[in-house]
């Protein structure tokens, strides 16, 4: 993943490897995460950017599209360190 905002050098974020049975929805659900996460105010866009990839990375792991979206309560309780 890349970050790269103006003035500021560009950054790769490196992403925790995993295997993807299915990437369908996975720009999705990064766009979606990090939105959610920009809206919510409370993290840099260096962390907002980690945790939607993050997110992002579980859906590989699922599935479908929308189904392989994790709900908040999967997230919180297997990788509670994405959403605190």
């Amino acid at each position: 993943c890349i970050l790269a905002s103006k003035g500021q050098p560009v950054e790769h974020i490196p992403v925790k490897k995993v295997t993807a049975v299915d990437t369908t929805g996975a720009g999705d659900c990064f766009c979606g995460s990090l939105a959610y996460f920009i809206v919510q105010g409370k993290l840099s866009m260096r962390e907002a950017v980690v945790r939607a990839a993050g997110i992002a990375a579980l859906s590989v792991q699922r599935k479908g599209t929308q189904s392989s979206y994790w709900t908040r309560e999967e997230i919180r309780r297997e990788h509670p360190d994405l959403l605190r």
